[in-house]
Order: C-alpha cells, then sequence, then structure tokens
C-alpha cells in the first residue's frame, strides 16, 4: 500500500510505498533535496526521513589546459613562462654618456683632470678652484697717465676722470656733491678723485688702464 509521494523533475506527483523510496534513494532516483508528501498532507525534503542516500563521489581533477596565448571565447589569461634560477631576461646594458673633463682645468690639490661641472675633485675630495676669467677687451684701452691728470686737476671734483673710464655711475655722483653743494663741498670730491688715481688700475669693463 502506497503511503508516500514524490515529486519527480517533471513535477509529476508518483506514489510509492516506504521499501520503493528506499530503493529510489539508493538509485539516485531521489536525492535528499527531494520533496517527499505523506498522505495526510504533510511535506519535507527526503534528508530528513533517514533514507540511505549514495555517498557523493568526489569530483575528479580535470587539469586545465593552457591556451598558450590564443584568445578563445572565455579569455583566460595566457600562462606566463617560468624560467629557471638566475636565468630570466636580463635587459642590455646602455651605458650612460659621461662627461669629459675640460681641457686645462685640474684639480689643485692632486692635479687630477675634472669635469667642467665638478665641485670637488673624485679622486682627493677637494673642493675645484677654477681660474678667474680673463676680461676680453671691449675697446681701445684707456690711458692711465690721462686718467690721473684727470683726478688730479680740479676736474676730479667732477668726475670727468670716472667719466672717461667708463664708472658713470660714481662720476655722476661726485658731480652732483659738487654742484648741489654750491662748489663748497668741491674739495671733498677733489680729494675722493686723488684716492681713486693711486688705487684704481682698471676701466668699468675690468680692462687694465695703460
Amino acid at each position: 500500500m502506497a503511503n508516500w509521494f514524490y515529486y519527480d523533475a517533471n513535477g509529476e506527483k508518483i506514489a510509492v510505498t516506504g521499501n520503493q523510496l528506499q530503493a529510489l534513494a539508493q538509485q539516485g532516483t531521489i536525492t535528499p533535496e527531494t520533496v517527499i508528501e505523506t498522505e495526510d498532507g504533510r511535506r519535507g525534503a527526503a534528508g530528513k526521513l533517514g533514507l540511505a542516500f549514495p555517498k557523493p563521489k568526489p569530483p575528479q581533477y580535470q587539469p586545465e589546459e593552457p591556451t598558450y596565448g590564443v584568445k578563445d571565447d572565455f579569455d583566460f589569461p595566457a600562462p606566463q613562462p617560468v624560467y629557471p634560477p638566475n636565468t630570466a631576461p636580463v635587459a642590455p646594458y646602455t651605458p650612460q654618456p659621461q662627461p669629459f673633463p675640460v681641457a686645462g682645468l685640474f684639480c689643485a690639490a692632486c692635479g687630477n683632470p675634472v669635469v667642467a661641472t665638478a665641485q670637488i675633485c673624485p679622486k682627493c675630495g677637494s673642493p675645484i678652484i677654477r681660474p678667474k676669467a680673463t676680461p676680453v677687451p671691449t675697446g681701445p684701452p684707456k690711458s692711465r697717465q690721462t686718467f690721473i691728470l684727470l683726478g688730479a686737476l680740479m676736474l676730479g671734483a667732477f668726475g670727468i676722470h670716472n667719466f672717461y673710464i667708463g664708472r658713470t655711475g660714481l662720476g655722476i655722483i661726485q658731480l652732483l656733491i659738487t654742484l648741489c653743494s654750491g662748489f663748497a663741498l668741491a674739495g671733498v670730491s677733489w680729494i675722493w678723485a686723488i684716492v681713486e688715481i693711486c688705487t684704481v688700475k682698471e676701466d668699468a669693463n675690468g680692462n687694465p688702464l695703460v
């Protein structure tokens, strides 16, 4: 006499006995999730009835086949090559251009030739002392005798000697001192001129007076 019901995959209600229900569970026709119904209308999962279901087989491992860079519909990433230790490809060495020493520029301490941008000697560590650049004449040289005569005479109070060698700013200052004081401070400007003709050896461009 059938006192159990189960629903198959098509949703059809099928009547079975208890023994048939156990046999269907062993065959795998009924799973623990299959809905079982009793005669009085109670429903529940077959897994709660204590039926002996076959043990599930462990999934078999299926190794994935590499695509080797071929793009398929699934767009799996291509496997990266594995290199043995110490055999990975190395980028080729590209030598960087090195600055050459400047002709005539040497370390004053050890005589090692150095580059133009060096601040210290790479050999001994001493600071690099660069020679002072020789001024390039921008015109005919100025006469020192003319400079002394213009300053020694009273024209020095008007800054004429400074105008002569191109030191226009100082010449204007001396001229203003003399004129704005009504010649009261002309002696100060003249004494200033005497000091200059004794100490000044170059014109405004750095060229020596000859």
